[in-house]
């Protein structure tokens, strides 16, 4: 099903109302989680419908595909497009596909429910330290009530593990879980870090292998401790890896909706980051 919305010259306070009555509408389709994947035709969204197309191939979960344009003509060959390709990777996928308008960071979040997941691509890569606050990746980071995933356009054929941040130990757990909650897709490796260490910092990893523990897996865990700064730990950590896994407190200690780790990694992904809400 496409639905298409109109926004007109709505305010950005009614275009979120108008969003939140279609999340409603989607609520009473289909009560499952479901992954939302933001396409506009540029490699890092075809990156993104991949990697959702992927998992739910493996985990059944709807997929909703949604361009945010006020063109209506390059909206429909976007989401054609995208169904296209979804249904040559697996006819039998629930997709539903919606042309909105208005700006993308408060359609996407609006549409999203807590036990959601939100793809989107991102150009925004390497290891030059980009400060580009406005980037979509940070924007939903701060506002997404689900988890957010962000989808460079590389190559992951050859990468193989996960790459888990470890910070506080009272985040630890649900870090951990959500990681091997992907980890278990193929068996991949964990890798623990906890960067920017000066002193005794192992309580949070501590905890992490607590919460594995009590999980009946024989995947690989290791740990990292790491004296460099955290978001560049994590960086380079995760330029052979195929995920980095992240968590988001309900506020970062600064007051901040995000940290700073958080936002640099988002702005120099060296590998897809899944950043999970704080439960």
């Amino acid at each position: 099903m496409t639905v298409s919305r109109p926004h007109g010259t709505l305010d950005p306070i009614d275009k979120i109302a108008v969003a939140r009555e279609w999340h409603h509408t989607m609520k009473n389709i289909d009560s499952f989680p479901r992954r939302i994947v933001g396409v506009d035709g540029s490699a890092p969204s075809r990156a993104a419908l991949r990697w959702a197309t992927a998992r739910s191939r493996d985990d059944r979960a709807p997929l909703v595909v949604v361009h945010v344009a006020h063109e209506r003509e390059a909206g429909e060959a976007v989401l054609a497009e995208a169904r296209r390709f979804i249904r040559a990777e697996d006819p039998d996928l629930a997709i539903e596909s919606l042309r909105l308008e208005g700006r993308v960071w408060q359609v996407l979040s609006a549409a999203a429910r807590a036990e959601d997941t939100l793809v989107i691509g991102t150009d925004k890569t390497g290891l030059v330290r980009g400060r580009v606050s406005g980037a979509l990746s940070v924007q939903l980071a701060m506002t997404a009530p689900c988890a957010v995933a962000v989808i460079p356009d590389f190559d992951l054929g050859f990468r193989r593990g996960i790459v888990v941040g470890i910070g506080r130990p009272e985040s630890a757990p649900v870090v951990a879980t959500g990681a091997l909650a992907e980890a278990r897709r193929n068996g991949a490796p964990l890798t623990l870090v906890h960067g920017g260490c000066t002193g005794h910092c192992t309580d949070g990893l501590d905890a992490a292998e607590q919460e594995l523990a009590g999980h009946d897996t024989d995947l690989v865990v290791r740990r990292r401790v790491l004296a460099s700064a955290a978001a560049d730990a994590l960086l380079d950590a995760a330029l052979d890896k195929e995920l980095v896994v992240l968590g988001r407190a309900s506020r970062a200690a600064s007051g901040a909706p995000i940290g700073t780790v958080t936002h640099a990694v988002l702005m120099n992904a060296t590998a897809p980051v899944l950043l999970l809400p704080p439960t």
